[in-house]
């Protein structure tokens, strides 16, 4: 593969989950459970369709699975019991990460976090795993925010916050993420897409929406940005 030129100092923008957190498995269970609880549907396959559809805002997530429609109160309540359990999970981060993001900090890189939880769960997370001053924005989604929205949104937000100009941020960005869906935004802005191969992950999928890299360590980061 050619080599690629980016303009330094260089964007690098974390998906959390399955990224940084190996938490996959467990949120699935999670979102698969509460499906089992309160529509009595087979839990297997909820777990099946959460960790196919991972990286997308949850109340997605819930409504591509049901055959019913919800109406707000219902999917809140459902999301609030959901992030409620997920917060109760121990976190665990990948054994690459505190070397790799540490190295990428002090080569100078600008470090954020963009992902599909909430807000309190993500400082919950990074609190508890101590890799929260690594980054210089922590983003999370809020279901009824126009803005605050993995993908176009949070980028809108990461450009401003270092005053990008939007034509330069193709060139200074680079997402690296576990789903489809994140390979999908990142190509959406026009940004290096940089799949993270794990035991959930879809390898195919992860190449047929755009996947630039796939990484099985993150210290292999260093060499695709040298």
């Amino acid at each position: 593969m050619a080599k690629i030129i980016r303009e330094k100092p260089i964007v690098l923008i974390f998906d959390l989950d399955g990224t940084l957190v190996d938490s996959m498995a467990a949120h699935a269970r999670a979102f698969s459970h509460l499906i089992n609880d309160k529509f009595s549907l087979d839990p297997e396959k909820a777990e099946k369709h959460y960790l196919e559809t991972s990286g997308k805002p949850l109340s997605k997530q819930l409504l591509s699975f049901l055959e019913e429609k919800l109406d707000e109160e219902e999917i809140a309540t459902f999301e609030n019991e959901f992030w409620d359990s997920v917060l109760e999970i121990p976190v665990t981060l990948f054994p690459d990460v505190v070397p790799a993001l540490t190295f990428l900090k002090e080569m100078g890189g600008l470090l954020c976090v963009s992902s599909s939880c909430i807000p309190r769960v993500i400082e919950q997370k990074l609190k508890t795993s101590n890799i929260g001053g690594l980054f210089s924005l922590r983003l999370g989604t809020l279901p009824n925010s126009k803005t605050l929205q993995k993908g176009k949104g949070h980028f809108d937000i990461i450009r401003k916050f270092f005053s990008i100009p939007r034509i330069s941020f193709t060139q200074k960005a680079i997402f690296v993420g576990d789903s489809p869906y994140d390979m999908t935004i990142a190509k959406e802005e026009g940004i290096l897409a940089i799949g993270r191969l794990s035991r959930h992950v879809n390898k195919r999928e992860l190449i047929r929406t755009g996947a630039d890299f796939l990484v099985n360590d993150l210290k292999d980061l260093v060499e695709i940005l040298n």
